[in-house]
């Protein structure tokens, strides 16, 4: 087992109510204390508007938690949801970040540290602007500049080219460049990660992976189940957006690129848009000729729009 780090971390989860914290991120921390992998000094603030209290708050996320794994273990859930609280508030009120800044700052208080600070964005583009602005006249960015202060922007980054540079700009009245993170949850996936190892590590596959011996590339993202709680996300944003744009894309360049000068972020980055941009862009009589678009009827899960309606989600 890996030694415990040490660093004292603290963690603001804004959109904590939403899919994205119940699915991939609260379960990616459990397992992280699980396997005795989080500071000893560590502590989770979830902001958003839905109306919980902390205990309400933790058992939704036990609720998913015990869906999606067949054991969990009451000792290591009793350890880990003490380190969890919810702060109720809109994207918009001043007063909520007044409040969260001032939870941060007894945090470190409380355990006589400054802390390292990561903040996620597990919200939708046109909610980050407000959380960005508020986080820059609170001064939350600025509550402990002598350890590292983090901001992790989720896809999708902006809605179109005009708004993804939008935020770009707001992202670095607030953060250095060095404390900005763009990520995409699904590059974390063991298959993804593998890929880079599979194709270049691997003096078989590399010899012959080029356009001479490889006729053709399908790339399937199937999905077990449907928009579930996410239907004002998902009816705004919709599956090009939601999957294409990012994860499809994604799973392309790393099928695609050329192999990287070097094994770093930047010389595989450069690669990787290196491939994107050369991609050909679709004309209109290509794009009716060869996209189907639509909506999932009934069957092991309630129809798209059932869904929709019935299973809206408040962040």
């Amino acid at each position: 087992m890996e030694k415990q780090n040490e660093h004292p971390t603290l963690i603001v989860i804004f959109g904590g109510s939403g899919d994205l914290a119940h699915r991939k991120l609260i379960p990616a921390l459990y397992s992280l204390e699980k396997e005795n992998l989080l500071p000893k000094k560590f502590k989770i603030i979830s902001f958003a508007r839905k109306n919980f209290s902390n205990t309400q708050y933790r058992n939704s996320l036990l609720k998913v938690l015990r869906k999606q794994r067949t054991r969990v273990s009451s000792k290591v859930w009793a350890r880990f949801s003490k380190k969890i609280s919810y702060l109720q508030s809109s994207f918009e009120n001043k007063s909520g970040y007044e409040e969260l800044n001032n939870k941060v700052l007894a945090f470190d208080k409380q355990i006589k540290l400054f802390s390292n600070k990561i903040f996620y964005l597990a919200t939708p583009p046109f909610v980050n602007y407000q959380i960005l602005r508020s986080i820059r006249l609170t001064n939350l960015n600025k509550c402990c500049e002598s350890r590292h202060s983090r901001v992790v922007a989720e896809k999708p980054f902006g809605d179109d080219l005009e708004s993804a540079v939008s935020l770009n700009k707001e992202l670095r009245k607030v953060f250095r460049e060095d404390q900005i993170y763009r990520i995409d949850h699904f590059l974390g996936k063991e298959t993804v990660q593998n890929l880079l190892i599979f194709r270049f590590a691997n003096e078989l596959f590399n010899s012959i992976w080029d356009r001479d011996h490889i006729d053709h590339i399908q790339i399937t993202i199937s999905e077990s189940i449907g928009v579930e709680n996410r239907g004002t996300y998902y009816d705004s944003a919709g599956a090009l957006k939601d999957i294409i744009q990012n994860h499809a894309l994604q799973l392309l360049a790393l099928t695609a690129m050329e192999q990287p000068k070097h094994f770093d972020e930047k010389s595989i980055r450069d690669s990787r848009v290196e491939i994107l941009e050369s991609l050909e862009p679709y004309t209109k009589k290509e794009i009716e000729k060869n996209i189907i678009r639509g909506q999932y009827s009934a069957g092991k899960t309630r129809a798209y729009r059932q869904e929709v309606v019935e299973h809206d989600f408040v962040l």
